[in-house]
């Protein structure tokens, strides 16, 4: 599962389905999380979200961090082209830890200009330079 937090770019997505799960619905996890962005949602009043779950390609949920949280992720995927993007990759695997949630999961980061050493200075568990990187990694991380 990938999870990925601290958007560059505000995330602009057309979401029509359904909001969060009911409080005593224990929801199943999701294949992908985004958090921290900016979602703008497809309804009359153009409301935006801050985080959006999503299994088997479809969106399972639209809602605040917290309760998207609760969809419990395998993997943790982020993304930047930019040597500016390793500080804030490490802030949101520090947060992750502070969360309470670092042992549950793996951490892949990405991009352009990342390799072991932005690895290493960020915490995450791997680095990969292309898309195809990061399945084979989710794959390796949700097997083991």
């Amino acid at each position: 599962m990938k999870y990925l937090q601290g958007f560059f770019v505000s995330l602009i997505l057309l979401i029509v389905g359904p909001g969060i799960a009911a409080a005593d619905d224990k929801p199943e996890p999701a294949d992908t999380i985004y958090r921290n962005g900016v979602i703008y949602r497809v309804d009359a009043f153009h409301t935006t979200a801050e985080a959006v779950a999503v299994r088997d390609g479809k969106f399972v949920a639209v809602g605040s961090d917290e309760e998207i949280k609760e969809f419990k992720p395998q993997v943790v995927a982020l993304s930047g082209f930019l040597t500016v993007a390793f500080d804030s990759m490490k802030e949101t695997i520090e947060a992750i830890k502070e969360a309470g949630m670092r042992d549950d999961m793996k951490i892949q980061i990405g991009g352009g200009q990342i390799d072991e050493t932005v690895r290493a200075y960020t915490g995450a568990d791997g680095f990969g330079l292309t898309a195809i990187d990061a399945v084979e990694f989710c794959k390796q991380s949700i097997a083991a």
